[in-house]
């Protein structure tokens, strides 16, 4: 930021990087975009002096290199439902969800750090993201409030790649929808939960005692499974990992990246993770949504 700022003459001590999706919980994997929302102080220094700031912040991300752009950015389509400003000041940061509080912009701010600027500030936006959450948690049914998404496993998501570890039934996606809405059911009395990294979040309902430790256990096994070998097929596959075509040596790997002696333990692994996640996710979520009906 004060190389930018340099460049640009503009007040970099005034703005500060928020990541959200995969970059701000701390889960990206090879080829990821980042999420980013540059987040301005206020509006003191100019609509000019701000655009010039986050176009040459966003002109560092993406520099060319012999390998392509140094990172993609992506176009913001997650907190506006499509194509959106990559800026904000503090005060629209603090108003995001006042008119539109959708499961999807609710998620993305759920997953939401502030990732380089002045300390100051980014305490400031962060105070700011934890307040709108907890605002949020009283505002009414949780549930509702998330991204609609099958929790049986039926329709598209039931059907998706066994391989896509994210999408599938029972995969990361539905884990971090436990960890999402119970850290809005128990935000207004324990905001210490409001952290975007999963595995800090399901530690921290141990710690707080809002979960046993079993299920957090267990939990917490389930995500380093999914993301040891998710982390291992972006690198290895480009497009979508075939069981039938797949090398020997690289089915030996993702069984190792597990911990496990074979590719066939791998697989029931798998499937057993992705029946209790799915489990997890009704014994965990369905009785709070009951309540609040």
């Amino acid at each position: 930021v004060d190389d930018i700022e340099e460049d640009t003459g503009s007040a970099g001590s005034n703005m500060v990087a928020v990541a959200y999706g995969p970059f701000g919980t701390e889960e990206l994997v090879y080829r990821s975009p980042l999420d980013l929302l540059l987040v301005f102080e206020d509006d003191r220094i100019g609509e000019d002096a701000t655009a010039r700031l986050a176009s040459r912040f966003i002109e560092k991300l993406t520099a060319p290199s012999v390998q392509g752009p140094l990172y993609d950015i992506s176009d913001g389509t997650k907190l506006w439902k499509r194509p959106g400003p990559l800026v904000t000041s503090l005060d629209g940061l603090a108003n995001l969800c006042a008119d539109d509080a959708s499961g999807s912009r609710l998620l993305a701010l759920m997953q939401a750090r502030v990732v380089a600027g002045p300390p100051a500030l980014a305490r400031d936006v962060s105070r700011t993201l934890k307040d709108l959450l907890v605002r949020k948690s009283e505002a009414g049914p949780i549930a509702s409030r998330m991204a609609g998404r099958p929790r049986d496993g039926s329709e598209d998501r039931g059907t998706c790649d066994k391989w896509d570890l994210r999408r599938r039934a029972g995969g990361l996606d539905d884990l971090e929808r436990i960890v999402r809405t119970l850290q809005l059911r128990h935000a207004s009395d324990h905001r210490d939960v409001l952290t975007p990294a999963v595995a800090v979040a399901l530690a921290n309902f141990a710690s707080t005692g809002l979960l046993e430790d079993p299920v957090v256990r267990d939990l917490l096994g389930a995500h380093h499974l999914l993301r040891q070998v998710e982390n291992l097929l972006a690198i290895a596959v480009d497009v979508t990992f075939d069981v039938e075509s797949a090398p020997q040596e690289l089915k030996a790997a993702l069984a190792r990246a597990a911990g496990l002696e074979s590719f066939g333990r791998l697989e029931a692994a798998l499937d057993s993770t992705a029946e209790f996640v799915q489990a997890a996710f009704h014994d965990l979520t369905a009785s709070h949504d009951s309540a609040s009906s």
